[in-house]
């Protein structure tokens, strides 16, 4: 009888557990689980250009990475987040999340993992315009890949460094730099000369159209200066064209197809191919006229005006150009239309995908629901038997059984009590902690100066502080001494309790530099330049290679002399900004922070403006503008960047500043709201930080 117990209940486990495939896996194991999930939500989320939610995804992938340990892969969703800001045009926040990359991918050793972070890096350093910062990653990416021998790496790092010196080489027409288009060539011919299979690659595209527009550019250069190679280029040149133009045209940059387009008419008039050139101008204005695209029209027109300046018809030269300019300014508008087309398309087809997939699953369904009808069916036929057999059992046997979950009964409930009680202390602990962030944050706001220690030494100012955690990252100082002012807004790496002990030391710094201060000789530069030895020596940041930790403070500096009207400005990536006469005068601060950096330069640059009495003077730190929101119900969630936010000081300067501090505060709210009902509201991204003086103000305090 036991053994026919033993074989049904058997039976019966193992339906239950064909039926029910989930296994207890490990903790582990699940957190790895939800890492994969992230990481393919991200790649998802990218691929339909939704910066924000790949944002969120990357970052919840990052700390997932952490509480695994796994320093690759955190390294990795370093990199992801990096790439996401360099995309949002946020490239100080790219350098950072690039950097933590470097620091968690130094202890692995792996060249391979190096070379890769330092091509990415160069490529998101000279798409924004950091050009040396792009020269040195390149150069450390191609001496990693010759380190592995790993050719396609080789390839990839010559042909982004080709790009680069093409790009600087364009950005200037008014005084072309011949070498740098040397360096691009012999770049791109070196990439050209690996041995590497790239077809139908991203990589293979940039070489393409790289060797066509340099092989064009060489051969103008040599028509300009009577050179023997002009024709042996140009026929270079038409050999890649073809090629070319139809990845130009498949990439949809509206600058690159009209650059393209009028490459090939130049072409032919360096062949003095006069009717060839007439007969492609020709087709451009045909196509001009029967589609919505604009960049055909101001293609054709500026071909018009080339091959009339051939001709010496310099008046109707200027009349083409003249329409050629409208055309362009209509090409910005229609070029957001047509990125918003591709966007609907490429919902559209992932709302096919999505159906097939329904289909596919509701046909899998159905044959589970068989499945699950003979397994529930044999199950309880077996439970049936199971029961009648042990009906037949002596009743002392139940006797026992229900002394046994009377107990377990018991032992259940002294567990819920002791869970209870657990969470009780936990909820306490909680709340200890939060009181104790409290109690901080009073005495944190205790050392920052007061409002009346702002008025009494700025007179009527503009102050926005908010703590994104209690406790903030953010700070400001302000003194008065020898008749100088001082003033200063910093970011601190990181936010909450962390942001907040960096805070205090960067305050402790100040204090102790400027007690000892030369008023003869009183630099705002040497001042970041004492405060960076001391922080780095606090930290135990003796050299870049040694450093475990990115803990740095992004800082500006502002010291105004009201007698002479003048102004000392220093800043670690961050800018000052002075609204004059209705015009923004930005300076832009060193592209290195205070402590251990990738790339330091010596000193901190100091720079001495003159100042005028109506002159509005802004500080401020990167949350606002590092802040999500919506710009409209049809695009998805972006930051509030730099253009935006000096656009808003510009509107407000001219109000009070208490109005100012209003529509400030209001126009951030609303960037922050969603549009439309399936989006969600944006929180606070960070620490918000806005100091606005009026010169017009200190000079009056001055006087009295």
């Amino acid at each position: 009888m036991k053994t026919l117990l033993y074989i049904i209940f058997s039976l019966v486990v193992l339906l239950v557990a064909c039926s029910n495939p989930n296994n207890n896996s490990s903790g582990r194991d699940k957190a790895m689980i939800e890492y994969n999930s992230m990481m393919e939500l991200y790649d998802h989320r990218i691929s339909r250009g939704d910066y924000q939610g790949a944002f969120e995804y990357a970052n919840r992938a990052n700390r997932l990475a952490d509480s695994l340990g796994n320093a690759r892969d955190l390294a990795y969703t370093y990199t992801c987040i990096a790439f996401i800001s360099a995309k949002m045009n946020n490239f100080s926040i790219a350098s950072k999340n690039y950097y933590l990359a470097y620091q968690n991918y130094l202890p692995l050793s792996d060249s391979v993992s190096f070379a890769r972070l330092w091509r990415e890096w160069g490529r998101s350093s000279y798409e924004n315009g950091v050009y040396d910062s792009a020269a040195v990653f390149f150069q450390r990416a191609f001496e990693m890949d010759s380190l592995v021998a790993d050719n396609f790496g080789l390839k990839s790092d010559l042909i982004y460094q080709g790009h680069m010196f093409l790009n600087i080489y364009r950005s200037n027409p008014a005084s072309p730099n011949h070498d740098l288009l040397v360096s691009a060539y012999n770049n791109f011919l070196r990439a050209r000369d690996y041995g590497v299979h790239t077809s139908e690659t991203e990589i293979h595209n940039y070489l393409t159209t790289g060797l066509c527009e340099v092989f064009f550019l060489l051969s103008e250069s040599e028509r300009r200066n009577k050179g023997k190679n002009c024709c042996s280029y140009a026929d270079s040149c038409m050999n890649y064209y073809p090629n070319a133009l139809k990845i130009i045209q498949r990439s949809g940059n509206f600058d690159d197809l009209v650059r393209f387009d009028l490459m090939k008419v130049r072409l032919k008039l360096t062949q003095k191919d006069v009717k060839g050139a007439e007969y492609l101008a020709d087709s451009l204005y045909k196509h001009a006229q029967h589609e919505i695209l604009t960049y055909h029209h101001e293609a054709a027109m500026t071909a018009y005006a080339m091959i009339a300046i051939f001709k010496g018809e310099y008046k109707k030269a200027v009349e083409h150009f003249v329409e050629a300019d409208d055309y362009k300014i209509s090409n910005a508008s229609y070029g957001q239309g047509y990125n918003l087309t591709q966007q609907l398309a490429r919902g559209q087809m992932e709302s096919e995908q999505m159906k097939a997939f329904g289909r596919e699953q509701a046909l899998a369904g159905k044959n589970r629901a068989k499945r699950m009808i003979i397994i529930v069916a044999f199950t309880v036929i077996t439970f049936l038997v199971v029961i009648l057999i042990m009906s037949v059992r002596h009743a002392r046997r139940y006797k026992k059984l229900n002394k046994i979950i009377t107990v377990q009964n018991e032992e259940i409930k002294a567990k819920n009590e002791e869970i209870t009680a657990y969470n009780e202390e936990i909820s306490a602990y909680n709340q200890e902690i939060t009181e104790s962030i409290n109690y901080a944050s009073r005495i944190q706001q205790a050392v920052l100066p007061s409002k009346d220690d702002m008025k009494k030494l700025f007179g009527d100012n503009l102050l926005i502080y908010s703590p994104r955690n209690i406790v903030s990252g953010d700070f400001f100082w302000a003194l008065s001494f020898g008749g100088l002012k001082f003033i200063v807004a910093g970011d601190c790496t990181g936010h909450g309790v962390p942001g907040a002990l960096l805070s205090m030391l960067g305050m402790s710094c100040l204090d102790s530099i400027t007690r000892n201060l030369n008023l003869e000789n009183v630099s705002a530069g040497e001042i970041l330049d004492k405060m960076r030895i001391i922080l780095k020596g606090t930290l135990k940041h003796d050299s870049y290679d040694d450093s475990k930790t990115n803990d740095a403070i992004d800082l500006a500096l502002v010291i105004i002399d009201a007698h002479n009207m003048k102004l000392q400005f220093s800043g670690a990536y961050r800018p000052l900004v002075i609204i004059r006469s209705d015009e923004i005068l930005r300076t832009k601060g060193d592209n290195m922070p205070i402590g251990a950096h990738i790339i330091e330069k010596e000193h901190f640059t100091n720079h001495v403006l003159d100042i005028q009495s109506d002159d509005m003077i802004y500080l401020f730190s990167d949350g606002l503008t590092d802040q999500f929101g919506y710009r409209s119900a049809k695009r998805p969630s972006e930051v509030f960047n730099m253009t935006q936010f000096c656009k808003l000081l510009l509107e407000v300067h001219k109000e009070d500043f208490q109005t100012q501090k209003q529509k400030i505060l209001q126009r951030i709210d609303e960037w922050k709201k969603p549009k439309q009902i399936h989006q969600q509201y944006c929180i606070q991204t960070d620490d918000n930080l806005l100091i606005g003086l009026s010169v017009k103000n200190i000079c009056a305090l001055e006087k009295d």
